[in-house]
């Protein structure tokens, strides 16, 4: 969900002063600009990687072969990881607890419960869709393939989990981080971007029908 980089540009989702402002159209504008940033980096990114790789789609792991297979495959893992991750997640709260009077919480949740109809809808259809998918083609698909091709698979899968985490903020730093090292191993086992989205929108899409229900 929001990246703390985005969320600092955009006041912290509220006043200059870290106030939470009630306006329920503030979470779909805070998404937009954010897929906005990611879809401008996605641009300079495959403006780059097309001079040289006429195979882009392919490599970048967009392909349409065998990618129903690889999203069910993704899928399955992410589903027998959700326990782990609810823990992590837990325990992580658990140990900011310990440091702080109260763990910090990321804004957007407050924002989300404010964003009633109309704005809480397009909210959702950010978090699973739009953002999901840009942000797998950015991490996943040309930053894990950078890094893995100057370090080596593991490295750069690690060190790519490590940035997705650190723009996501400290209050699910590590839940996050554990999710980008899930992410950028059905990535790689499955040569497929799609089966990495599938895990992110529907990792994305739970933590939203939490919250709504």
């Amino acid at each position: 969900m929001p990246w703390t980089l985005v969320q600092g540009q955009c006041l912290s989702l509220g006043s200059p002063f870290g106030a939470l402002v009630e306006n329920r159209w503030m979470l779909p504008k805070l998404l937009a600009t954010q897929a906005l940033m990611c879809l401008i980096i996605v641009g300079i990114a495959w403006a780059v990687n097309r001079r040289t790789d006429q195979n882009l789609i392919t490599r970048l792991g967009l392909g349409t072969k065998g990618a129903l297979r690889a999203v069910a495959l993704g899928c399955a893992a992410w589903l027998l990881s959700v326990p782990v991750l609810g823990l992590v997640s837990y325990a992580w709260q658990w140990v900011l607890g310990q440091w702080q009077d109260s763990p910090p919480s990321q804004e957007w949740v407050q924002q989300f419960e404010l964003a009633r109809g109309g704005p809480q809808v397009l909210a959702i259809l950010f978090g699973v869709l739009v953002l999901p998918f840009l942000e797998e083609v950015l991490f996943r698909g040309f930053m894990q393939a950078l890094l893995s091709g100057w370090l080596g698979a593991l490295p750069g899968l690690t060190l790519t989990a490590l940035l997705f985490a650190w723009l996501h903020g400290l209050a699910v730093f590590l839940p996050v981080f554990v999710l980008a090292l899930l992410l950028g191993e059905v990535r790689r086992r499955t040569g497929s971007l799609w089966a990495s989205f599938a895990v992110h929108g529907f990792h994305n899409g739970l933590q939203l029908a939490l919250l709504v229900s």
